[in-house]
């Protein structure tokens, strides 16, 4: 099993283009925010090797709303 060693959320690029870069959270850098309907970037660091495709599988789950 592959392991995500981190993600880069592209805050001030997703915020420009989401037009959400003077929002507090996006200009402190704490936070990822874009707007529903419109496409994001987003790059996943993997911590033994790179990614690949043909050995390796990946699901992402997207949640929305407060976690709890």
């Amino acid at each position: 099993m592959i392991q995500v060693d981190a993600i880069d959320w592209f805050i001030r690029e997703n915020g420009a283009k989401h037009h959400t870069d003077s929002f507090e959270l996006v200009g402190q850098q704490k936070a990822c925010i874009v707007r529903r309907g419109d496409v994001f970037g987003l790059a996943i660091i993997f911590a033994q090797r790179p990614f690949d495709l043909n050995r390796d599988r990946m699901a992402i789950c997207v949640e929305f709303g407060i976690s709890t």
